[in-house]
């Protein structure tokens, strides 16, 4: 090694141009007075990360990471529209049931209490109750309504009583009636039945005891109804027919007391429910 260093110097002595390669670098005037001044910092450029540098510091064949693209709002839903894939069930078919609630706003069990009201309350009364189920804040989309949907699908039913309930808010209920005798129902008489049911379900908070209230009211008020038209009917009859009928063995049934409690013992049946 020694004698490689002494063989190199040599050489270096008898060639002049190795002498100046091996030179120091000279300042020249512009750089020494940028030096004085302070503006030129000698090595600053080795602390510097060049265009041409940077790849060196990255790894090799190493993809560059990416930042995550922002991700897209979900879609809000609309507390106010009734999902189009419900509007054929309400609007455009007949129910084959007295409640109507494709968008499954009760619980099983709560389903299950209704339905077995309303279908007692259509074997003890010539009234039959259609009670369509929405939700509180929910609007009826046009061209569709209770008017337009009662003398379509109930012209040629018997006296039916169709609701429109907003599950959380008895204030907005609806009620008409379709169906056969349904002009006899004047309007005064819809809206006194149509507001004591409201009145009786705006008594409790829970959405579900507002339900049953209502209906339970609503078939009280339709037993009452139901007699009136008897009535009326009755007195339309001329003397002559009612005692030819009466010969024949057909009166009609005696109305005694027991019938004028029978409406208050749907609270019982619901009650022990």
């Amino acid at each position: 090694m020694r004698l490689a260093l002494v063989v190199f110097v040599s050489w270096c002595v008898s060639n002049p141009s190795c002498l100046s390669a091996l030179a120091l670098p000279e300042w020249s005037k512009e750089e020494r007075a940028k030096l004085e001044k302070g503006e030129l910092i000698p090595g600053a450029s080795l602390l510097v990360e060049t265009e041409e540098a940077t790849p060196l510091f990255k790894p090799n064949n190493q993809p560059e990471e990416k930042l995550p693209e922002p991700a897209e709002p979900e879609p809000t839903y609309d507390l106010k529209t009734i999902p189009p894939e419900h509007l054929v069930q309400y609007f455009q078919r007949f129910p084959s049931g007295y409640l109507v609630d494709p968008q499954r706003l009760l619980t099983m069990q709560e389903t299950q209490d209704r339905v077995g009201f309303l279908n007692y309350h259509a074997e003890d009364s010539e009234i039959d109750i259609r009670l369509y189920l929405f939700d509180a804040q929910q609007e009826i989309p046009e061209p569709h309504s209770l008017k337009k949907l009662v003398s379509e699908r109930y012209a040629d039913s018997p006296l039916t009583a169709v609701v429109f309930c907003f599950v959380g808010d008895p204030s907005r209920t609806l009620l008409a009636f379709g169906g056969k005798q349904a002009a006899q129902v004047k309007f005064q008489e819809q809206m006194r039945i149509l507001d004591s049911a409201r009145i009786k379900a705006l008594e409790t908070s829970d959405t579900s005891s507002q339900l049953e209230a209502f209906i339970v009211q609503l078939s009280i008020r339709l037993y009452w109804l139901e007699q009136s038209l008897k009535d009326a009917e009755l007195a339309s009859v001329p003397p002559a027919a009612t005692a030819s009928t009466s010969k024949q063995g057909q009166t009609p049934a005696p109305r005694g007391n027991s019938s004028r409690y029978k409406p208050f013992l749907l609270y019982v049946v619901v009650g022990v429910s």
